[in-house]
């Protein structure tokens, strides 16, 4: 059912850009704790994601029950969500880092990271299938790190047939991510509590 479909998609999307959005704001909306209190500053981020986490526990939940409802079989393949889970984590870490000290700099990120989430969204299989982006265009559209996560989760969920090569390099992408978001966070981090 399209419904089951179109919720595979939206519970890790959720996840994603309500995290980034969230993160985005978080160090600016804890500037005097990072002004007063010395602890690793990439704190702030990482307990925004978890509490994100939280809210797709629960939703991921719901998601159970529909499939019960709608008689949507459990595939044995439903194991390989845990790695996806976790290049997702990654991935969604990493921007977060990037997001959240550059909005400590120029706060008028957190307008733009909205903007671009939202375009992000529509340029990412949530809504519909991968099928219906022109076969002309589809090796561009694949280079998004999003497409491997999320039609990874449909294919683990209802057993179709899982596209590797995505995958993958969804996977080498969120690994860089999160470094070269780490990298700059911890980089700059010495001069947050004298421009929060």
């Amino acid at each position: 059912p399209y419904i089951i479909f179109l919720y595979a998609g939206l519970l890790p999307w959720g996840l994603f850009q309500g995290s980034l959005a969230t993160a985005t704001q978080s160090l600016v909306d804890n500037a005097p704790l990072i002004r007063k209190v010395a602890f690793p500053r990439e704190v702030i981020p990482y307990s925004v994601i978890l509490a994100k986490i939280v809210d797709f526990c629960v939703s991921a939940v719901i998601f159970i029950v529909m499939m019960v409802i709608f008689r949507v079989p459990f595939a044995p393949t439903s194991i390989y969500l845990i790695p996806l889970f976790i290049t997702q984590l990654f991935l969604t870490t990493g921007i977060a880092l990037m997001l959240s000290a550059a909005n400590l700099f120029y706060r008028d990120i957190q307008y733009l990271a909205n903007l671009l989430l939202m375009l992000w969204m529509y340029m990412t299989p949530v809504v519909y299938p991968l099928s219906l982006v022109p076969s002309k265009y589809v090796w561009l559209y694949k280079l998004n790190p999003m497409v491997g996560i999320i039609e990874g989760y449909r294919s683990a969920l209802f057993q179709y047939p899982f596209e590797w090569a995505i995958i993958y390099w969804s996977m080498g992408v969120a690994l860089i991510t999160f470094c070269v978001g780490f990298y700059l966070f911890k980089k700059s981090e010495k001069v947050f509590a004298d421009i929060a």
